[in-house]
């Protein structure tokens, strides 16, 4: 099932599974460059796996006081 947006910024899904997917669709495979995580916890290793080549992720983990730090993907 193709996810479903109204402004293409927007996207809610209830798995990490369902998120890997709607990203893969709507970046047709490519990942995304950048993933802002402000959650943290469980969600990061799901935010590595969406990366593209040469993406970024930042994370504020906020509900468990993690530092505040961004790294980059891999040329791998």
């Amino acid at each position: 099932m193709r996810p479903r947006t109204t402004t293409g910024d927007n996207l809610a899904v209830g798995s990490d599974q369902q998120l890997l997917t709607a990203i893969a669709e709507l970046s047709d495979g490519r990942g995304v460059a950048l993933f802002l995580d402000n959650l943290g916890g469980t969600l990061f290793p799901t935010a590595l796996r969406a990366l593209a080549r040469q993406g970024i992720i930042s994370t504020t983990d906020f509900a468990t006081n993690f530092p505040n730090w961004s790294m980059s993907s891999s040329e791998n």
